[in-house]
């Protein structure tokens, strides 16, 4: 059974033929009059023929990729309700007429994957794209994600108002996961100054405010890893001091002042449970593999990150960026096994570790990943809390 519906406009009779394909094959279908528009989780089928417009066909008879659609401008004013567009054309060679029916199997077939969250991409019609059409395709993601969203239960709604899924497949996998007794897993990452040689302790406000937002969401627990003074002999034995910049590692004072700072944090709300990263050493060969697998992914994750490289990356030379990846690498990958049924809240600066070694998957295990607002991910002390943060904490409105 389609979770989908297809429609069309009255005025569009090759839409309208075409829609006559999907309706043989078993997918509901309505054609819309003036007035009328597409719902928001509709699959919109127009055609461009004619009229001087001119857009790239891929394949012989549709054009799947909706952000192109939209920043071409050919979406009609009725189909603009919906993220799930559709143009269609008759092929110039009248040979090929033929094959439009397995155009309308295929679409039907790839919106049916698409919307039982089986198709492995971050799209329906592929991967995500780069260059000039990304910002058409984030405005494309954004209206995905709220019409997924928008269609589920007040808790799943109250649980995305201020969390930003890291892609649609990690929407999908939270949304089932969000309605039963939520548990969820984070980090905080070193409290460092400025020049990463020292702990500081956070601004208080953005204390106050994350522990306001993690008393808002319906989770029933947030299992919170950050370092603490016994973590130094395993990640020693296991050869991971590269997650540590070089002015903190084997710092036991540094440790300590990390776990304090932490457990102030953590003190303002009742849902957390502080865990030091010992904790996820408990199986070796589990270690073991997940240090194997982080080696392999860390060449790609350095590939990607080398485009746009966090400021960390300018105290590091290449060969140890690489390093230190594959450190961290190590680390999320053990989250991900160890919590297969939980979501993981992140208060990281940045998301392309998790998005480039897509580190929320290993074998069957998967991790949905959903991040905090820009404004209260770390760093949390003075020196990067200014008067444009403070002003965008509070318009939260979390209290």
């Amino acid at each position: 059974m389609a979770m989908f519906s297809v429609v069309t406009h009255e005025k569009d009779d090759f839409a309208v033929e075409a829609l006559d394909k999907f309706k043989k094959r078993g997918y509901p279908v309505n054609v819309l009059t003036d007035g009328e528009y597409a719902q928001p989780s509709d699959l919109a089928i127009f055609s461009v023929n004619g009229n001087g417009i001119q857009i790239n066909f891929p394949g012989r008879h549709s054009r799947l990729a909706a952000h192109r659609l939209i920043e071409a401008g050919v979406v009609p004013e009725w189909a603009l309700s919906t993220p799930y567009l559709i143009a269609i054309r008759k092929h110039p060679n009248q040979k090929t007429w033929q094959t439009f029916d397995s155009t309308v199997k295929f679409i039907g077939q790839m919106y049916e994957q698409w919307f039982a969250g089986i198709r492995n991409c971050n799209c329906p019609w592929g991967c995500e794209p780069t260059g000039d059409s990304l910002s058409f395709f984030t405005e494309w993601q954004k209206m995905n994600m709220s019409v997924i969203a928008g269609s589920v239960s007040d808790k799943v709604r109250q649980f995305f108002t201020y969390l930003e899924p890291l892609n649609t497949e990690c929407l999908r996998k939270a949304v089932e996961r969000v309605d039963g007794n939520l548990r969820a897993v984070s980090a905080f990452c070193f409290h460092s100054d400025k020049s990463r040689e020292g702990i500081v302790d956070s601004n208080p406000l953005i204390e106050g405010a994350v522990a306001e937002l993690i008393d808002f969401l319906p989770i029933e627990r947030l299992d919170v890893f950050t370092f603490h003074p016994d973590d130094i002999p395993v990640l020693e034995k296991y050869n991971l001091q590269d997650v540590i910049l070089s002015e903190l590692w084997g710092d036991r004072s540094a440790f300590e002042k990390q776990w304090q700072a932490s457990e102030r944090i953590v003190q303002l709300t009742s849902k957390v449970n502080l865990l030091p990263l010992k904790d996820l050493f408990q199986d070796e060969k589990q270690v073991e593999e997940a240090i194997r697998i982080a080696k392999a992914r860390a060449g790609i994750m350095a590939k990607v990150i080398a485009k746009d490289p966090p400021p960390i990356f300018q105290m590091l030379s290449k060969k140890e960026q690489k390093k230190r990846l594959a450190a961290e690498a190590v680390l999320y990958l053990l989250m991900t096994a160890r919590f297969p049924e939980y979501v993981y809240i992140g208060f990281e600066v940045h998301a392309e570790y998790w998005r480039t070694g897509e580190l929320f998957k290993w074998g069957k295990n998967y991790l949905p990943i959903l991040f905090t607002p820009k404004c209260l991910r770390q760093h949390w002390g003075d020196w990067n809390v200014d008067e444009a943060r403070i002003a965008e904490v509070r318009k939260l409105a979390l209290a």
